[in-house]
């Protein structure tokens, strides 16, 4: 069975990704670069091509979970240790 679900992946066809242009809220503040009052296309161009990509909060996530992995690796194998020295004597 394990088997099966393995191959089964290779004759899966792979779907195109398209990119979807996502809208973002930004501030008026920060898209008004001479701080004017009115947005100008020059403006709102710079602005659209301002893309911040976080990350932080993912290499956050990751570092919180394996050392929750590792807490509980670092237990089991404590308590592991425990029952090993209880077996040998029997």
């Amino acid at each position: 069975m394990f088997i099966s679900l393995f191959l089964s992946g290779c004759f899966q066809s792979v779907k195109k990704i398209t990119p979807k242009s996502s809208v973002s809220n930004v501030s008026f503040e920060h898209v008004d670069i001479n701080r004017d009052g009115n947005i100008t296309k020059l403006e709102f161009e710079i602005a659209s091509k301002i893309k911040k990509t976080n990350y932080i909060d993912p290499a956050l996530a990751f570092a919180a979970i394996m050392a929750i992995v590792g807490v509980l690796i670092t237990i089991s194998s404590l308590l592991n240790t425990k029952n090993r020295k209880k077996d040998v004597g029997n």
